[in-house]
């Protein structure tokens, strides 16, 4: 999404100004996003309405755990940790479910 930021001459400062952005490629049609990464500053419904505007659909919610998961994430050796990944699985789930696609990578 962030991708040559020298061919778009409106502010990047989060993924909504990258879903407008994206809407302006030719031929694209759906947007992946990282998960929780992309979900910091706006909420699903957010996002969702953006993408409508947009004319764009999600394909995809890309879970991406934190370093601190670097040992793992469901099979951490920390039974806090491997909580917290169910948690963050969960939310990437709920997610994908709001945006309207069925697939969390």
């Amino acid at each position: 999404m962030k991708d040559r930021p020298e061919l778009w001459n409106e502010p990047l400062n989060n993924p909504r100004d990258y879903v407008k952005r994206q809407a302006t490629v030719c031929g694209l049609t759906c947007v992946d996003f990282n998960y929780p990464q992309h979900f910091h500053s706006w909420t699903h419904t957010e996002a969702k309405a953006a993408l409508d505007e947009a004319g764009l659909v999600a394909g995809a919610v890309c879970l991406r755990y934190p370093s601190k998961f670097a040992r793992g994430a469901m099979n951490h050796p920390d039974p806090e940790l491997r909580r917290e990944a169910i948690e963050l699985t969960k939310g990437a789930a709920q997610a994908a479910l709001d945006l309207g696609c069925a697939e969390v990578v």
